[in-house]
Parts: C-alpha cells; structure tokens; sequence
C-alpha cells in the first residue's frame, strides 16, 4: 500500500519531445496511479469519524458495564520531600476533593450497605463456628448484637445491614 503511493506515471505527448528526444521537465504531466486495488481498499476503509464513533462506542460500553472507582492522590507536601507532611495542605486537599463532606454524611447515617450474604463472606472470620447458623439472616444479626453493643451503629433490613 505504502510503495503504491510513490508511482507516478508520466503522460508525454509526441509533440513535447525535444529534437535531442528528451522531453522538458516543465512539460511532463504527473498522475498518480489508480489500480484496482487501491480502488476496492478505499471502497473498504473506514473514515476518522467512523473509527472515532467505534472508539467512543467501546469506551463507552465499558465504561457502563464497570462500577467506578476512584483514586484521589493527596500529596503530603509540595517539595516532594520524602517523610515530611504538611498538615495544612494536606487538609486543603481533601476539602478541595470532598472527602471531608463525604465523611461527614457517611458518618451522620449508614455508609455501609451489605447484603446479609455479603456481610457473612466479609466477616466470617470475626464469628466462632457455633456461632455460624445454617440462616445467614440470623447469624448475621446474632454476630452483630454480641461484638457491636451499641444498636444506634447498625439496622437491619430486609435484604440488607446498614
């Protein structure tokens, strides 16, 4: 395709040639090639816009088919010093991120939702094997009024632990 690109042919009219039989560079017409090769390639080929529509199409199914996460990077000082934190601008950070608001809210109500199942998985290892009852439901709750006292900290639903 690339070595395609580079063939010229050349058009000479009989009336152009010099008495020496050469033909004056001024007077020669260029054409580039049009096999029907390239022809069908280009039949084929697929435009920027189409290639960009894919590409946002994929990123975009991606990006529906995946739970988010997000990393916020704090940086301890502005020298990039090794072991020295900056407490001030540390916090100016997370406020400008809104980690500290989102704090408060978790903290104000239940963060934390939790299947019974899921809860179970996670915390199975804080219970002893009597204490593991063949309902999931249950032992979750008898875990929780035994390690958690306060019953201010957690509520049962349904399907769910906040």
């Amino acid at each position: 395709m690339l070595s395609e690109l580079f063939l010229d042919v050349k058009v000479i009219s009989p009336t152009s040639a010099t008495p020496s039989g050469r033909t004056p560079l001024s007077r020669t017409a260029i054409k580039p090639t049009k096999s029907k090769t390239v022809q069908a390639s280009k039949e084929h080929k697929k435009t920027v816009g189409h290639q960009f529509r894919n590409s946002l199409h994929l990123l975009m199914e991606t990006l529906n088919a995946t739970t988010p996460h997000y990393v916020r990077c704090i940086k301890p000082n502005d020298f990039k010093f090794p072991f020295m934190f900056d407490e001030k601008r540390t916090v100016q950070q997370l406020r400008a991120c809104g980690v500290l608001e989102t704090i408060r809210i978790s903290a104000a109500g239940f963060p934390s939702r939790w299947t019974y199942q899921e809860f179970f998985s996670r915390y199975r290892v804080l219970m002893k094997q009597k204490d593991v009852l063949g309902d999931r439901k249950q032992t979750c709750k008898n875990v929780l009024e035994k390690l958690i006292l306060d019953k201010d900290k957690y509520q049962f639903g349904k399907t769910k632990i906040f």
